[in-house]
C-alpha cells in the first residue's frame, strides 16, 4: 500500500476549519488533544483522498474515525454526527466521567 500522510498546503485552510468543528462540536476536556489530517491512498479501490480525525484524551483514552473524502468535503451536520456518537450526552467530552 502506498500512503502520503497530511494535507497538501492548499488544504490547510480546510483542515483548520474542520478542527474548529470539531473543538466546538466536541468540546474537549483540558488536556484532550484533536488531531486532523489527509491521507491520500494511490491503491486501487480506496479513495483517493480521506480525512482521518482523533480525540485523544487525557486519560488516554482515544477515538478516531475516517471520513472517505477530503476535509473540504466534509460538512457541519457529519461533525455533529461523529460528536453524537462519541458522546451522545450532553456536554461532550467534559461530560464524560473524569480520569481515574
Amino acid at each position: 500500500m502506498d500512503l502520503v500522510i497530511g494535507p497538501a498546503p492548499q488544504n490547510r485552510p480546510a483542515i483548520d476549519r474542520l478542527r474548529r468543528q470539531l473543538t466546538f462540536a466536541l468540546m474537549p476536556a483540558e488536556g484532550d488533544r484533536i488531531f486532523v489530517t489527509e491521507v491520500r491512498c494511490q491503491d486501487a479501490g480506496c479513495h483517493d483522498v480521506e480525512t482521518v480525525v482523533a480525540l485523544w484524551s487525557a486519560c488516554g483514552t482515544r477515538r478516531q474515525h475516517t471520513f472517505k473524502k477530503p476535509a473540504a468535503q466534509i460538512e457541519w451536520y457529519e461533525v455533529v454526527h461523529l460528536a453524537g456518537t462519541w458522546f451522545p450526552v450532553p456536554g461532550g467530552a467534559k461530560g464524560r466521567q473524569p480520569c481515574s
